[in-house]
């Protein structure tokens, strides 16, 4: 981690090669799967709306490859207490869209075959758009230096999966301010249905 980095800013990581091995490394290269979002390793698994008024609770239109603020906010709350490493953590946004296309930094690929900006800072920092030109546009792939859970999407997506230890789990679906549930991995869920 760029220790350079502000309590609120997310910094490029100019060298994926470590981050790739650690961590792509343990995704399925599916692209309907559960393991195409976060490692099948982890005990037990959630999903959260990127909504606060999720589409399957009310008939409204959830923006696809984003998530709320809020919610961004809520679910950072709850993971900052299971892990050991909060002010370490990665972020991964789609080098695809528009505002990203042109970046120069490094990028890793993550299934289903999506180029990836990989940032790193505070898992505060979440609340904080990148770059700022579209302030609706944050990170939708999480992981925290240690491992203890990760947070994945794709950018048609409009609900994150979230693979941790069972208590991390409980603790987001018993969230007031998020709209989860328990996810099974053998659920395979399609990354266009989350």
């Amino acid at each position: 981690m760029n220790e350079q980095s502000s309590p609120t800013e997310l910094t490029p990581l100019s060298d994926v090669r470590i981050f790739a091995a650690r961590f792509a490394a343990d995704l399925e290269n599916s692209g309907e799967a559960l393991g195409s979002l976060v490692s099948t390793k982890y005990e037990a698994f959630a999903r959260v709306s990127n909504q606060v008024q999720p589409k399957w609770t009310a008939g409204t239109d959830v923006p696809a490859g984003s998530l709320d603020v809020e919610v961004a906010s809520a679910l950072a709350a709850v993971l900052t207490r299971f892990t050991r490493t909060p002010n370490q953590c990665y972020f991964g946004m789609w080098e695809g869209y528009a505002e990203f296309s042109a970046a120069t930094e490094p990028k890793v690929m993550l299934p289903p075959e999506r180029e990836m900006l990989i940032f790193t800072g505070p898992l505060s920092a979440i609340e904080t758009p990148i770059q700022g030109d579209h302030a609706w546009r944050y990170p939708v792939r999480w992981w925290t230096e240690d491992a203890a859970w990760q947070v994945g999407a794709d950018i048609y997506s409009t609900s994150v999966v979230v693979g941790a230890a069972p208590d991390c789990v409980a603790a987001i679906v018993a969230s007031t301010q998020l709209h989860a549930r328990a996810l099974q991995p053998s659920e395979g869920p399609r990354i266009d249905d989350l």
